[in-house]
């Protein structure tokens, strides 16, 4: 019999390893850690700025596109990125729309590029139809 609670100690401490484990997975994030945002710091006047979600998507959206379309110019997979190519534009006709339907403040600069970006689309757009 001293050799069952022998082997049963380890065990022991293992299974109550593991539960404590578990007990932290299900421990829910904080607040702060669901908002993120970028720090924008400004040298001069020592101001911070925060990039809304909007601002993050559309610049993300925007140079995932860039990039795609760079590696498109090359002519050697245009086809296999042609429906990525779709996607993005899609998504950045989305993001563009909840910004304009949200009255959300973007920078005039980034608002402009992507005017530009969706005028450009839609007249390729057009010329398919």
């Amino acid at each position: 019999m001293g050799q069952e609670n022998a082997d049963n100690a380890p065990r022991s401490k293992v299974f109550e390893a593991l539960m404590r484990l578990k007990a932290t997975e299900k421990k829910k994030p904080s607040a702060y850690a669901s908002k993120r945002y970028e720090l924008n710091v400004d040298s001069e006047n020592h101001l911070v700025e925060l990039k809304t979600t909007y601002e993050s998507s559309a610049e993300n959206v925007l140079s995932k596109l860039d990039a795609l379309e760079r590696k498109m110019t090359g002519g050697d997979n245009y086809l296999s990125f042609y429906n990525e190519k779709k996607a993005l534009e899609d998504k950045l006709l989305l993001t563009l729309d909840s910004i304009e339907r949200d009255n959300a403040r973007v920078p005039i600069s980034l608002l402009k590029r992507l005017q530009m970006k969706k005028d450009s689309i839609e007249k390729v757009r057009k010329n398919f139809k």
